[in-house]
């Protein structure tokens, strides 16, 4: 019993350890890595002016609407990482680019003619795939309607693959099993221990 005291008094130490160091590593005045700063504009709100924000060759770029220094000094003072970050100009910011998507996405699945639709941050554009023989169609329609920030391109049909539902269930199956090997271990372990005392 004073073995799994111990063990105990050890987690609930090492968990009040981390939060300090979470504490001091993320206080008020610390800087975000680009990959929080990322998560930060993804959770609460982008931005007005930032359009997108995507890796490319293992570079953070985050694009900016208008960019210019000011801008940019500004967004780097707050990120730890700032040599591992670039900017680029872009067209649309990435709020009103949801606008779009959020439109689009109430209308363009009754056509039956669509297959995909997504905000494309590098491009600066909400991109919608359809069938080879409607892009032309598409484009005509909704270039008058969003001008290029929306654009249309041939997609194939997506046809889901029934074999990887039996990989992720043989995977939870054999994760699971070894987790039961793992706590029979200890508890043969406890036991071993226990009769050792006694």
């Amino acid at each position: 019993m004073k073995l799994l005291a111990k063990i105990a008094l050890f987690l609930v130490s090492f968990n009040l350890l981390a939060f300090t160091a979470i504490i001091c590593v993320h206080g008020e005045d610390a800087k975000l890595a680009a990959s929080e700063l990322y998560a930060a504009w993804q959770e609460n709100e982008w931005p007005e002016d930032v359009g997108g924000f995507y890796i490319e060759s293992g570079i953070y770029v985050i694009s900016i609407v208008n960019i210019n220094d000011a801008r940019i000094n500004e967004i780097k003072s707050g990120i730890s990482d700032k040599d591992n970050v670039d900017f680029v100009n872009c067209k649309y910011p990435y709020n009103e680019l949801e606008t779009v998507f959020a439109q689009l996405d109430k209308q363009v699945w009754t056509t039956g003619n669509v297959r995909t639709l997504g905000i494309d941050i590098k491009e600066n554009n909400v991109r919608i795939g359809v069938s080879p023989d409607e892009v032309d169609k598409f484009r005509q329609i909704y270039s008058k309607l969003y001008g290029d920030r929306v654009s249309v391109s041939a997609q194939e049909p997506i046809v889901p693959v029934s074999s990887n539902y039996n990989f992720i269930f043989t995977g939870v199956y054999i994760t699971v099993f070894l987790l039961l090997i793992v706590i029979a271990i200890l508890l043969v372990m406890l036991r071993k221990i226990k009769v050792r005392k006694d």
